[in-house]
């Protein structure tokens, strides 16, 4: 639940999974001072990413384009940035200037084309995705003196995330001929990764153990994208 300007907005989300998945399998009588063996496979999901997230009001005296044209001016951005080749801020910026949303008058000044009066504004965010590892393992028992074990991990990583923003002018503002825009992002994220865990146990005595353990990093290789959308509408009058 969100409360926005004074507006109150109820979203929820449901995700079913199966969270863990384990299996083991024993090895005994093995040769010479090998006593016994064990092998396992773990799938456990880490973490998940599944959230929603929306809010919206009526009477928003701000814009999103307001913080378009705040970041122009700090950084000094000419308008001969956003229509080269390679324009700057290209998955925002670019496309409202693109759609008119943002434009210069004759004294090369930006200004946006939002009016005067409270506009309208929606916000979602949904996101999906999850961290799975598989860990195969094995360790051993030697002689009850010496124990051993090595495991790799699997990892891998799945992350969506799209947002829609929507502003929309009043019916009645006279002040401008937007009638609404509606902007979109995705990013997405994905890969898999690799790590290896060792780990040995000496027993001298009965009540005497020592032992130690090496973990590496688990090292990802992942893709990152991005996409995103801006559909603007004007009206031939003002109202």
């Amino acid at each position: 639940q969100s409360n926005f300007l004074g507006t109150q907005t109820l979203d929820g989300k449901t995700n079913i999974n199966i969270p863990t998945f384990a299996f083991v399998a024993v090895q005994k009588n093995l040769p010479g001072k090998w006593k016994n063996g064990s092998f396992s496979a773990f799938l456990n999901r880490a973490n998940t990413f599944h959230y929603n997230m929306n809010y919206s009001t009526e009477e928003s005296n701000t814009s999103l384009l307001d913080s378009y044209l705040n970041t122009l001016e700090a950084n000094n951005t000419p308008w001969q940035d956003l229509a080269s080749d390679d324009p700057a801020y290209p998955y925002d910026i670019f496309l409202a200037w693109n759609n008119y949303l943002i434009d210069i008058n004759q004294n090369e000044e930006f200004y946006s084309a939002t009016g005067l009066e409270p506009i309208y504004q929606s916000y979602q965010e949904e996101v999906s995705g999850a961290k799975r590892e598989t860990v195969l393992s094995y360790g051993a028992n030697y002689d009850d003196k010496l124990y051993v074990g090595a495991g790799i991990v699997f990892s891998r990583i799945v992350y969506d995330k799209n947002t829609t923003f929507i502003e929309a002018s009043a019916s009645g503002d006279t002040t401008t001929f937007l009638r609404d825009y509606v902007y979109k992002f995705k990013e997405s994220t994905g890969g898999l990764g690799v790590g290896l865990n060792l780990g040995i146990i000496y027993r001298p005595t009965d009540n005497f153990r020592i032992g130690a353990s090496f973990k590496t990093p688990t090292r990802y290789n992942l893709d990152i994208e991005f996409e995103s959308s801006n559909v603007a509408t004007f009206t031939d009058t003002i109202a």
